[in-house]
């Protein structure tokens, strides 16, 4: 109680009791009522104070519910029942309970957007999957890939992006249109679009718009926009029908397979479009 109450008088247990008040309204009351314009000294002005303060006490521990998930809880400690929040640190930015962020995995980060205040970072609107959305005045870009084209596998030896796959003995690997080959090597599934390890997961992109560079591309350093593309003898490689390096031909030109994969959009961009291996015969 702040200051020197007056004693034995009426003046003295209002001052009590308005004291009271003040100290209950800090720990988060709902309810917190006080006259403005003081209380009587007599016994009247007290009734009145005691109920200010009984309307006061009845709002402490009100307010909204803990939410769950939210990382807020509470523990006994004797009488008391105390409040605590989880909060997860990494690379020294905290991550506060209820922020939408989330461990999924032990390690690994993920967002609930429907929990953050902030959808965009640097500018960007957050998407979904492998698309990005810019915004643009009144509009907004949307670009990307199909994600349902995109599927996860684990590579039997090592894969590049760009290296066109297969199945062979059920491990993904580069695929091969040469002479001489497994057959399975001519069942191309799609391109890699991440790479990896033997045992490592890879995505394969089966049916959309892939990127190549020229170490993906038989005698040549990049796509010819318009012109189709076939499946290499070189492992992991596209090709044109003729090239620097021969003609798709089982005789001369070392082809056990003709393997049609898809249409150059651009000089870097592969429309995937395969189709079913027609073997060659003598």
């Amino acid at each position: 109680m702040a200051g020197n109450a007056p004693s034995e008088s009426y003046d003295g247990i209002i001052y009590a009791i308005t004291n009271i008040i003040t100290t209950v309204s800090g720990v988060g009351t709902t309810s917190f009522t006080l006259n403005p314009s003081g209380y009587a000294a007599n016994f009247g002005g007290i009734v009145e104070a005691l109920q200010d303060l009984n309307s006061t006490l009845s709002g402490v521990g009100g307010g909204s519910a803990v939410v769950a998930g939210s990382g807020i809880y509470t523990t006994t400690s004797g009488s008391f029942t105390v409040f605590n929040a989880t909060v997860t640190s990494a690379s020294g930015v905290v991550y506060t309970a209820g922020s939408g962020l989330y461990l999924r995995g032990g390690s690994e980060f993920n967002l609930n957007v429907d929990q953050t205040f902030q959808t965009t970072v640097s500018g960007r609107v957050l998407g979904a999957g492998s698309n990005t959305i810019v915004p643009s005045g009144n509009y907004i870009l949307v670009s990307g890939v199909d994600v349902s084209s995109i599927k996860t596998y684990t590579a039997g030896d090592p894969l590049n992006i760009g290296n066109l796959v297969c199945f062979d003995a059920g491990s993904l690997v580069q695929a091969s249109a040469a002479s001489g080959v497994a057959s399975a090597r001519y069942n191309v599934i799609g391109v890699a679009v991440t790479s990896g390890n033997a045992g490592a997961l890879v995505r394969v992109n089966s049916d959309n718009i892939v990127t190549l560079g020229s170490q993906n591309i038989t005698a040549e350093t990049q796509l010819v926009p318009g012109d189709h593309y076939y499946l290499s003898k070189y492992y992991g490689e596209v090709t044109r029908y003729s090239t620097a390096s021969g003609v798709i031909d089982k005789n001369t030109g070392g082809y056990g397979a003709l393997v049609y994969v898809g249409r150059a959009i651009s000089t870097t961009e592969l429309e995937v479009e395969i189709q079913a291996p027609v073997i060659l015969t003598e």
